[in-house]
């Protein structure tokens, strides 16, 4: 008896496939490219130098709010996690980003 879900999981007898990961496999990994526009790496690069630009303190904030997004959801998710090793991993990562992020305010 095959049953079949209406997302991408395919069950045959006892071994599940994924089709997403078949096609994967054929045609192979997508390309993934990053672009940044000149006046954000114009401010991080002021930022870097410890320049104090308009532009390089916003950077600098943003940076700072998006390390602290990522430190709380990354401990709410390792907080939640069924396996124990998914959740030491997180932890073990957020021990890490504590360090980094010290005189940040924390994520609301």
């Amino acid at each position: 008896d095959d049953n079949t879900n209406a997302n991408t999981d395919v069950v045959v007898g006892e071994h599940p496939t994924n089709t997403t990961d078949e096609k994967m496999a054929k045609r192979g990994p997508a390309p993934v490219s990053f672009t940044i526009d000149t006046k954000t790496l114009d401010a991080a690069d002021a930022s870097m130098q410890g320049k104090d630009t308009d532009e390089s303190k916003l950077y600098a904030e943003q940076c700072k709010m998006a390390a602290s997004d990522a430190f709380h959801r990354i401990v709410t998710r390792a907080s939640t996690a069924r396996e124990r090793s998914v959740a030491d991993f997180g932890n073990s990562i957020a021990s890490r980003l504590a360090w980094s992020l010290k005189m940040v305010k924390p994520s609301e």
